[in-house]
């Protein structure tokens, strides 16, 4: 019976040591003397050991040297009172790899009762991409024209840049994990509760407190005149708002001096009218300079918050991992659908990486030079053909066509007009690209690009150039809808107008213009 009883168990230990290998996570199973008994493969790869080096050895030997006093102090609290939990809670937390690179992870700890002894089961996620993409996020925060703060449910601040520290006269430092009414003046800090639970129970892009006055309260007790835009955010940590904040006194004390000038005499009503005009300008270009940020940080926080990295890799490396280790088990159906999965989690993946690019394009500085337009495009089209020596396309590019224009910016642009005039006519056994300057009856001459493909309504003309759409299916085309709305960012830029013209299976042509830089520049070419 004994000898029964002792092939149980050994079945059983081979039963979990199977189960631990097969886990996607690293595992790493520690006793209460904090050595460790047992580690599987993701372990070895997180850490860079093989399992014979770690087997044995205190598993302090995987915690930064600054971390090991307050782990040894969990460590004994949790064999204490064993319960799964998450490590650390609240806190940042690292592995120590063998190279001596130190990773952020986070950690699940389960008690395990083994023949009558304690064991804690660690299970550890790498999330180095993760934190790659908040500090992604962090920067285009940093990077935004507004005043930028982030608040979560329970009202405390989690993030704000360095133009909210000048407008409230706060450091960061002041300001993170404090409750966001420090920026509210007294009388309105009720309204303002209210109004987050309301925005939290049916969270939209919105302007806050539409209707109302709104003030930020500073540090040295100055109330100053905001309008504020709301975007919600959904992420591993929770939901917050991210709120996009400008300073509007320059246009209230605008306001006030009008209203000033009228009451005065008959005699300034003409300068009276000037002012207005002048605000109204004003007011038109602030109002649409915060519609198109919250449109941006619309899409972006969209995709932050359903598209991060982390979890689209995830997705991709085990539905790879599903193909390739259990092929055998599965059916076509099952794997078609796996490949699908993959297709979809690539696809947002270089979502995200366009929009990063858009807004890249949008606040990078310019430097403008004589840049040769002609040797761009000639250089794009055999990167094309290059791509797809299978395709015969017939490419047509004006000489010596040349422009005073960021280098960098135009490379982008033309890349996206030529390789939308390379995809929209790969349905065509004659396809044609031409590229070339046409002179205007008034202005400045407009370059061109032209294809024979597969053209578009005109009556859809509007939507061309807004992120994210698309006149063609994904089916018929590929593309993500980013390209476009990133050469109207760069051409509005260099001061300049681009428009298309095209018919239904005709093809389609676009124009676009570019401001001339009058002052002194230094001349080259690419």
């Amino acid at each position: 019976m004994k000898n029964n009883s002792d092939a149980d168990c050994k079945q059983v230990e081979e039963q979990f040591r199977l189960l631990v290998e097969a886990l996607p996570n690293a595992i790493i199973l520690v006793d209460a003397a904090g050595r460790i008994n047992l580690v599987n493969a993701r372990a070895e790869t997180l850490f860079g050991y093989a399992r014979a080096e770690l087997v044995g050895r205190p598993v302090e030997i995987l915690v930064p040297q600054q971390f090991r006093t307050h782990h040894n102090e969990y460590r004994t609290a949790f064999f204490s009172a064993p319960t799964a939990r998450p490590m650390g809670a609240g806190r940042d937390l690292f592995g120590l790899r063998k190279d001596g690179r130190q990773v952020p992870i986070e950690i699940g700890l389960n008690p395990i009762t083994i023949a009558e002894s304690d064991f804690v089961m660690a299970s550890i996620i790498d999330i180095t991409a993760r934190k790659q993409a908040e500090g992604q996020f962090r920067l285009v925060v940093e990077a935004a024209p507004n005043a930028m703060i982030l608040v979560g449910t329970d009202g405390k601040i989690s993030l704000v840049n360095t133009q909210a520290e000048i407008l409230f006269g706060y450091n960061r430092e002041e300001l993170l994990n404090q409750p966001v009414e420090m920026l509210v003046p007294a009388p309105l800090r009720t309204n303002h509760q209210a109004d987050r639970d309301t925005f939290f129970k049916k969270p939209s892009t919105r302007p806050m407190g539409a209707g109302r006055d709104l003030f930020g309260l500073c540090k040295n007790g100055r109330q100053v005149p905001i309008e504020i835009g709301l975007n919600p955010i959904t992420t591993l940590e929770g939901k917050f708002v991210l709120a996009s904040i400008i300073d509007i006194t320059e246009r209230k004390q605008a306001e006030l001096e009008i209203a000033d000038l009228l009451q005065r005499e008959q005699a300034a009503r003409i300068e009276a009218t000037r002012l207005n005009q002048e605000l109204e300008q004003r007011v038109i270009e602030r109002t649409a300079q915060l519609e198109a940020t919250n449109k941006e940080l619309e899409a972006f926080a969209y995709s932050v918050s359903h598209d991060l990295r982390a979890p689209l890799r995830s997705i991709d490396g085990f539905s790879q991992a599903l193909l390739e280790d259990y092929q055998d088990n599965l059916d076509s159906e099952a794997q078609n659908y796996l490949q699908r999965v993959r297709a979809g989690s690539q696809r947002m993946a270089q979502l995200i990486d366009e929009l990063l690019m858009l807004s890249q394009f949008t606040r990078s500085e310019m430097h403008r030079t004589t840049v040769d337009l002609s040797r761009l495009v000639r250089t794009i089209s055999d990167e094309l053909r290059q791509r797809e020596p299978e395709r015969q396309v017939t490419v047509v590019i004006a000489a010596d066509v040349t422009a005073q224009a960021d280098k960098h910016l135009m490379q982008a642009v033309l890349e996206n007009l030529v390789g939308n005039a390379w995809k929209f006519t790969s349905k065509r056994t004659d396809a044609r690209i031409e590229f070339g300057l046409m002179p205007q009856p008034k202005g400045q001459p407009a370059y061109f690009v032209r294809d024979n493909g597969a053209g578009f309504n005109m009556a859809y003309a509007d939507k061309l150039f807004g992120a994210f759409q698309r006149l063609h299916t994904a089916a018929e085309f590929p593309g993500t809808g980013i390209g476009l709305a990133t050469v109207q960012r760069i051409i509005h830029r260099h001061g300049g107008r681009i428009w298309a013209e095209s018919a239904v299976d005709q093809g389609t042509t676009f124009y676009f213009t570019l401001t001339p830089f009058r002052d002194e520049i230094e001349t080259e070419f690419l």
